[in-house]
């Protein structure tokens, strides 16, 4: 966390964090102790996300969710300061971004894509049905004023026939046609003949063809002259509907652009209306998702209402805030889980490497790998092989003078110096049984030097001995027999594999050590065949040898210097 970020009781100064000034008397802060908001803008724990703690003391009381103290949050400083301070982008308002939806259609353009073609439907529909009631109310208007017209003027002649005077018809004639709607007026006597006329000359040059006049009927009744109910003439007036098709293009016109302002009014209205409760909370509910998903931390997403997008913001929060103290203890089970793995794996591979090791210890390197590697081995024939055999002189008299803890002390000694010698000149040790020693040199690794190598490691031993005894006290002396030949080796039992080696070299070499004497080394006449130009030996001559008869035999004195 940056030195510059400070968190919420460092600002406000309340003293109510953990060891605070105020703590103990009016109690430890939330949002100083949440620790599943650790680390959100740069804090400690709520530190720097108080408003979306519930349960925070300030303003002198406990406060709720956000959504409860919203007033008091946005008007706090500190609040403000953290917007200031987290603001990353335009268009991201401080922590809690106004996401615009790009590349997507939004909710509120299907909405309108479906509500502004509805609207303009209902309005056409109803604006239709209208227009076409307020036509055929236009129309029968317009006859039923024809008829009462002609009614009219036939009652004024009738009742002037008693007096009747020509100026007063003309006069009659000429006041009907200065009506809008009526086209021209014409009086006829009984035998049809015209007595006057009045009104638009392109009519009345058509008075017996009125329909050849387009947009113009007429109306006609007889003058009776009621005393002998004798028709003496009649009236015929033309009627023009155009008049009428402007009061309907008026109409028309009226309600379409009534249509328009309505429907532009309730389009701008619901917009507001649907933007203020549905689409800026739904945005900014969106936007904390997108931030979520794209930064892998958890924001409180602001709650802007108390509504239903207001719940869903809410527990939307209570959700992911689960979810991160879920995601932060797994984190932790992960890492412990993980440190119990890598401990147990280092114990189990110290384990492995014991085993290989006491394996190699009492197996040789390749018996033990193909023990590992196929769970079986094959016996082995070698043809060149130095066999060493060593055997205490008077163990079992010097074992009963030490105690049982001592004697395996000096025996281990004294076979970890054999053991150290016999490796150091390429040669392996294959047992030990109580107080005999078997060793072999050339047997799984090919040496030309192998009875060489025997003969140098027995001297050393012999050497080591003799200082030994002297500046111990224990004094241990021990006969050593070598022959050269060939052996077999292989693992004996299957319980508890015992790796031992068979063949005549071994049974001579055993006698070659038997027919030795104390701190001397005794070979077979093979094995001087092989080292005689290395070191000096003394012929003993030739003693008879259980089951191969007399044999040659020779005392190693010591390594040649030239």
């Amino acid at each position: 966390m940056e030195d510059s970020k400070i968190n919420c009781w460092e600002y406000l100064k309340c003293g109510r964090e953990p060891g605070g000034a105020k703590a103990d008397e009016l109690g430890v802060c939330k949002a100083a102790v949440d620790e599943s908001f650790d680390g959100i803008n740069g804090g400690v724990c709520g530190g720097r996300v108080c408003w979306a703690v519930a349960g925070t003391l300030c303003g002198g009381q406990t406060q709720g969710t956000f959504a409860q103290k919203r007033k008091t949050c946005v008007k706090c400083d500190f609040f403000k300061q953290i917007h200031k301070d987290e603001e990353r982008a335009p268009g991201e308002k401080g922590i809690i971004r106004d996401v615009e939806i790009e590349k997507k259609e939004r909710i509120q353009t299907k909405l309108f894509k479906i509500f502004i073609p509805s609207i303009i439907l209902i309005f056409a529909v109803v604006g239709g049905m209208s227009v076409f009631f307020q036509s055929s109310a236009l129309r029968d208007e317009l006859e039923k004023k024809a008829d009462l017209s002609v009614k009219i003027a036939v009652g004024i002649l009738e009742k002037s026939l008693w007096d009747f005077d020509e100026d007063h018809l003309r006069q009659m004639c000429d006041v009907m046609a200065e009506d809008s709607e009526i086209a021209a007026v014409a009086a006829f006597d009984e035998g049809g003949a015209a007595l006057y006329q009045s009104g638009d000359k392109g009519v009345l040059a058509n008075l017996e063809s009125p329909g050849a006049v387009k947009g113009v009927f007429s109306r006609e009744q007889d003058i009776i002259w009621r005393p002998t109910d004798e028709r003496i003439g009649k009236v015929r007036i033309y009627f023009s509907r155009l008049p009428t098709a402007r009061k309907q293009q008026k109409a028309i016109l009226f309600y379409f652009l009534t249509m328009v302002v309505l429907i532009t009014s309730i389009i701008v209205i619901t917009r507001i209306f649907f933007k203020k409760i549905i689409f800026s909370p739904l945005n900014y509910l969106l936007g904390g998702i997108q931030r979520i998903t794209s930064e892998k931390i958890y924001h409180p997403v602001e709650v802007m209402a108390r509504d239903e997008i207001g719940h869903l913001t809410i527990s939307f929060n209570e959700m992911m805030k689960r979810i991160n103290d879920y995601a932060h203890n797994l984190e932790k089970k992960v890492e412990e889980r993980t440190r119990e793995i890598i401990e147990k794996n280092r114990i189990i591979q110290e384990e492995q490497e014991k085993s290989e090791k006491l394996l190699l210890n009492i197996l040789p390197a390749a018996v033990a790998d193909d023990l590992k590697r196929y769970g079986k081995t094959e016996p082995r024939f070698y043809k060149n092989v130095t066999v060493f055999f060593s055997d205490v002189v008077g163990f079992t008299k010097l074992s009963s003078t030490l105690k049982p803890k001592s004697l395996i002390g000096e025996l281990n000694r004294m076979f970890t110096f054999f053991d150290q010698t016999i490796k150091k000149n390429g040669c392996e040790r294959i047992k030990t049984i109580g107080d005999a020693y078997l060793a072999v040199c050339g047997m799984h690794r090919e040496n030309e030097r192998h009875a060489e190598n025997i003969v140098r490691s027995a001297l050393r031993i012999i050497e080591w001995l003799k200082e030994s005894g002297a500046s111990s006290g224990m004094k241990w002396q021990i006969r050593i027999g070598i022959h050269s030949g060939e052996v077999a080796g292989g693992i004996v039992g299957t319980e508890k594999y015992i790796y031992d080696v068979f063949g005549d070299a071994i049974n001579t070499a055993s006698r070659m050590e038997s027919h030795s004497e104390p701190m001397k080394i005794n070979i077979s006449e093979a094995t001087h065949l092989l080292v005689r130009d290395k070191f000096v030996c003394v012929e003993r001559g030739a003693a008879p040898i259980k089951g191969k008869g007399e044999m040659k035999m020779y005392f190693v004195e010591s390594e040649r210097t030239v």
